[in-house]
């Protein structure tokens, strides 16, 4: 107890001693910033200059903060923050951290600030500050109301709270709560009494015979009431939908409920609210029927009774109206139409019945499952209104779309996301407000080697051939051997093992394998989100693409772009109605959507290359980053982010890949003479062997020998080993020039 008060003493000292510091805003930024209101560094006309301001009203929403206490906040955070890591920019982050406090209203402020510069870091000192107003008893915590803090992982959620319980001991009572379901995390850390459960899919909170003292039911419980409050984004994007979201927006104080002045997004937020319904949605929400009445939860009549209520209110209306969404024309087979917009307006009937059929869920919330209230929300639109959107891409599916930060627009949104520039999801939001961009890096360490051969495709789809992948393997296998040091790869989740497995010892050496994996595998695509596990590497392997579906572009970019991308939409396929091969290049007929797949994919490429050293502040290494077959307006976004790179451009097919495709040749269920010549020529040591008895060997018959060796591929097969004829006839051998075991 003495310490602590110790502590308290020593942290009003520090506060008190600040009280009269003036701060001046400093740095300043470079980089490509999507319209909207870019904030200066605070004015302060008008602000109060006494020494004991009064603190803001909490319960009168966001409004500025006295300069002093701006001061104060400041200062305290950039004392933190180089407790934490001295080697970060500190005049850009005071310039930052001034226009956070120095915020006269709510909104949406994007911190864009390049990875690796320090934005988790200062998350970590922001909340230090809350901790030690906290601690200390300083009203201007109440006054802010609290925080929540939105993190992919709940591992990152959980170091905060240990910073937070090591900075401040024993006075965290109150202080700070991390929501989570079970994890490997949570389990080291005691949240699960049950030695029988290991994980996620053994949890079951109704039946667990522990759960009276479970302590993650101790954290929900707490969560209210907590000042500092942590959730994954799945958690936060699942209150959300279910529109539970208020009760944590709110804290419960002695004097009432107060509104949380700060919500924090460590990474890129949903921006949008995009609910689906498929066939697919649809039956997984009657399975969840079922299972309630497997559960006991349900009589088997009342879910038959939903049952039939979800086919006909919700299966029926959608096969109507993909039926309706044909292109008819005389003269001319019916055809899909891909892409446009549909309705149930003026269904006056059937809008009725659907809504008793919803108001018998209503009665019953825990019948509604994510599935179901999906389902709900689009059916909800296509009768209330605008026009829903549709995609027949890969399946009939509707769409209906929401902001999906309406429910924080009366508090003050902190964005960190390095990549905002660039991604689509921010281009056309005019409601945003962009904070200062971090200074440009010097790139000119950064080599990018871009091979451009058409062989060298690492789609998606091309990497469904085994011979692509293998071939891309051994091409790795030279790149680690001309480039040592560690390696950064990555590539598609489905194919991670293989490419471990696959690779030559040395090359497996040099390459640093996605941590706590067993079986071993490289990294992969949506596995490395925030990590630093691989800053220690100097080159990056990028074996693919990261695209998603095409219809999630097409949603995502209606999303983003509302209106003005529906009268696009309605215009482009007004024009394909009339086309003998309406859509015949699919949703690339649409420009927009095109542009936005295009950014989605050079946001996901930036934040994979700065896995490696590039993130750590100090990087003066010579990184090298290789790149297959990239979109040309993929690589010119990326290029504009490492503006002042050096750049090598290679439009040779490398023998090794030349070598493995020539190998995997089949036709008619065999290897084909030129896979056979291929396959021999690969692990031959040039000693001369008789034109005879390499037929015989390779079962190659003389005339399709003859055949294979008019053939321009075989010529050249055979030159690129440096192999030569010698001799006529029965007698002729082949071997390798200059081979001193050539006869």
């Amino acid at each position: 107890m003495e310490k602590r008060k110790k502590n308290r003493d020593n942290g009003n000292q520090q506060i008190s001693a600040e009280k009269n510091a003036v701060l001046s805003p400093s740095g300043s930024g470079h980089g490509e910033i999507p319209p909207g209101r870019v904030l200066d560094g605070g004015s302060r006309h008008g602000a109060p200059e006494h020494l004991h301001p009064s603190c803001p009203d909490p319960q009168a929403g966001v409004t500025r903060l006295a300069e002093p206490q701006i001061v104060k906040l400041t200062r305290l955070t950039m004392k933190y923050l180089r407790q934490l890591q001295g080697n970060l920019d500190m005049g850009y982050w005071k310039t930052v951290t001034r226009q956070i406090f120095a915020a006269d209203g709510p909104g949406i402020r994007v911190v864009p600030a390049r990875a690796g510069f320090g934005k988790s870091t200062w998350i970590k000192a922001f909340l230090l500050v809350l901790g030690e107003l906290w601690v200390t008893g300083d009203p201007l915590a109440e006054a802010l109301g609290g925080v929540i803090l939105v993190n992919q992982k709940v591992e990152d959620l959980n170091e905060c709270v240990d910073t937070l319980e090591a900075a401040f001991l024993s006075g965290t009572s109150g202080l700070v709560v991390a929501l989570q379901s079970l994890t490997a995390s949570g389990k080291k850390r005691g949240f699960c009494p049950n030695p029988d459960v290991g994980g996620y899919e053994g949890c079951d909170r109704l039946r667990c015979p522990y759960a009276a003292e479970c302590p993650l039911k101790e954290l929900e419980a707490q969560a209210p009431r907590t000042f500092i409050l942590g959730l994954t984004q799945a958690r936060f994007y699942g209150m959300r939908r279910d529109r539970t979201l208020d009760s944590l927006l709110l804290r419960e104080t002695g004097a009432g409920m107060v509104p949380r002045r700060f919500v924090i997004f460590d990474e890129k937020p949903e921006l949008t609210e995009i609910c689906e319904l498929d066939t697919q949605k649809i039956n997984s929400a009657s399975t969840a029927l079922e299972k309630l009445v497997a559960d006991n939860r349900l009589r088997d009549g009342k879910a038959c009774n939903l049952q039939t209520g979800l086919n006909f209110q919700v299966s029926r209306r959608v096969q109507g109206l993909r039926r309706a969404t044909r292109i008819e024309r005389a003269g001319y087979l019916s055809r899909d139409e891909l892409a446009g917009f549909c309705s149930l307006a003026g269904q006056a009937d059937a809008k009725d019945e659907y809504l008793q059929f919803r108001a018998s869920l209503e009665s019953r919330p825990d019948l509604i499952s994510r599935e179901l209230q999906d389902c709900l929300s689009v059916l909800d639109q296509l009768y209330q209104g605008p026009p829903v959107l549709f995609c027949k891409s890969g399946g009939f599916a509707l769409y209906a779309i929401r902001d999906g930060m309406a429910e924080l627009q009366d508090r003050q949104v902190l964005v960190f996301d390095a990549t905002a520039p660039v991604d689509g999801d921010y281009q056309k939001r005019q409601d945003l407000q962009w904070l200062e961009p971090s200074p440009p890096g010097n790139m000119g360490m950064v080599t990018f080697h871009l091979f451009r051969h058409e062989r060298l495709n690492v789609s998606k789809n091309s990497f469904k051939k085994p011979k692509v992948r293998e071939a891309m393997c051994r091409f790795t296998d030279e790149i680690t051997t001309r480039y040592p040091g560690q390696t950064f790869l990555c590539s598609y989740q489905q194919y991670a093992r293989f490419i471990a497995a696959n690779l030559q010892e040395s090359a497996r050496a040099q390459i640093k394998m996605m941590p706590d994996k067993s079986p071993e595998c490289v990294p992969y695509f949506g596995g490395t989100n925030g990590s630093n596990a691989f800053n220690d590497c100097t080159n990056v392997i990028l074996l693919g693409y990261p695209r998603l579906e095409p219809k999630t572009y097409l949603a995502r970019t209606y999303a983003t772009q509302g209106k003005n991308f529906r009268l696009e939409l309605e215009r482009v396929a007004e024009a394909e109605r009339w086309k003998d091969r309406p859509w015949k290049d699919g949703l690339r007929c649409l420009p927009q959507v095109s542009e936005y797949e295009c950014r989605h994919l050079a946001a996901r490429l930036e934040q994979e290359i700065y896995r490696c050293a590039l993130r750590n502040p100090d990087c003066e290494l010579d990184i090298h980053v290789f790149l297959f077959c990239p979109p040309e307006r993929v690589w010119e976004l990326l290029h504009q982010r490492f503006w002042g790179c050096k750049v090598e451009e290679y439009e040779d097919l490398p023998d090794c890949v030349e070598a493995v495709r020539a190998r995997a040749g089949i036709y008619g269920g065999q290897p084909t003479a030129y896979a056979k010549l291929a396959e021999f020529l690969e692990t031959w040591d040039g000693a001369a062997v008789r034109v005879s008895d390499l037929k015989k060997r390779l079962g190659i018959t003389d005339s399709a020998w003859k055949e294979l060796l008019k053939g321009e591929k075989s010529k050249a097969l055979l030159a690129r080993y440096g192999v030569e004829r010698r001799g006529r006839g029965p007698n002729a051998v082949y071997c390798v020039k200059h081979n001193d075991l050539c006869a």
